[in-house]
């Protein structure tokens, strides 16, 4: 071993180490860079989150109004068939009349509740839809994002 042998390994471990400390600084700066994009990425999620959950929830206090409005709807319907039936057993004169009487005073209150029942599952499946929608749309980017996390691995 001589003086130069050992001048040149010094050399080159010198050149090793600052090699090695460039591509430390690199990965450092690196996983920063990714850090910073995560972060901003949760922040862009949390946002997007909080706006679709207030727009998920005013949607909901409107379905909600809107079956206030249809329940109101049938409770008038419901006292004015009844006053109509009223009127007219005050008219009837026979059995035949009653049963008549009874049978078209049923199938009206069948005929309104239907109506009210499909109006209210109407406002349910708007509503339904509309959130599972927002749910699938609010959950692409974290998806995307996992997806890509493995498609790299």
């Amino acid at each position: 071993m001589s003086i130069e042998s050992l001048n040149d390994d010094l050399a080159q471990l010198e050149r090793d180490v600052r090699a090695l400390s460039q591509d430390t600084g690199r990965l450092v700066s690196n996983v920063t860079d990714r850090a910073r994009t995560v972060e901003e990425e949760i922040v862009a999620a949390e946002f997007i989150a909080t706006e679709e959950t207030i727009e998920n929830v005013s949607g909901w206090l409107a379905a909600l109004s809107d079956i206030g409005t249809i329940q109101s709807e049938q409770l008038k319907i419901f006292f004015a068939d009844h006053r109509q039936t009223l009127q007219a057993l005050a008219q009837s004169r026979s059995p035949i009349d009653l049963l008549r009487l009874g049978y078209e005073h049923w199938s009206r209150r069948a005929t309104h509740v239907a109506e009210g029942l499909g109006k209210t599952v109407g406002v349910l499946t708007k509503e339904s839809r509309h959130m599972t929608r927002s749910a699938a749309e609010m959950w692409k980017p974290l998806i995307e994002l996992v997806r890509g996390d493995w498609a790299r691995r």
